[in-house]
């Protein structure tokens, strides 16, 4: 069987898919609900598809959350 290489994403990479910012991701790494996977060569935070689909969710509870307080 052949092992499936890990996507890894970029900060700048992650922000652009997800419409969010850098800001906001280092926000969540603060917190502690979305930690980087591994940090490449230059020190740089990366991601993988796991992490993609939590700050997707993150982005969904978030939202959830405005929607309710406008009621």
């Amino acid at each position: 069987m052949g092992r499936k290489s890990k996507t890894y994403y970029t900060m700048g990479s992650l922000t652009i898919l997800t419409s969010t910012t850098v800001c906001g991701l280092d926000f969540y790494d603060h917190k502690g609900l979305l930690k980087p996977s591994r940090y490449n060569e230059q020190g740089h935070r990366t991601y993988t598809d796991e992490d993609l689909l939590r700050l997707q969710q993150i982005l969904s509870f978030k939202k959830t959350r405005i929607n309710e307080r406008k009621y």
